[in-house]
């Protein structure tokens, strides 16, 4: 549960950390929540959330492209029975 106040949102000051095509992240110097922009979609995190993720998806892209099994199924393929996306 958060405990921001409506002042919180006055105080927030974005740095920009990075930015690409697929999107922008960004760090409030106030409330230290790092800001994952995706499109029409923003998630926020606090900094070890945010170390997680960025593991497990470094983790997840270097097991695809050492597997050339796991990037065989085309986008459009249905997924296996049972998988739901």
């Amino acid at each position: 549960m958060s405990t921001n106040t409506p002042d919180d949102a006055d105080r927030c000051q974005q740095l920009s950390v990075a930015r690409s095509p697929a999107g922008t992240v960004t760090l409030c110097r106030h409330c230290r929540q790092v800001h994952l922009e995706l499109q029409y979609m923003t998630l926020r995190f606090d900094a070890e959330a945010f170390r997680e993720l960025a593991g497990l998806l470094v983790f997840s892209q270097r097991r695809i492209d050492s597997d050339p099994s796991l990037g065989a199924q085309l986008p459009n393929d249905p997924p296996p029975a049972g998988l739901m996306h």
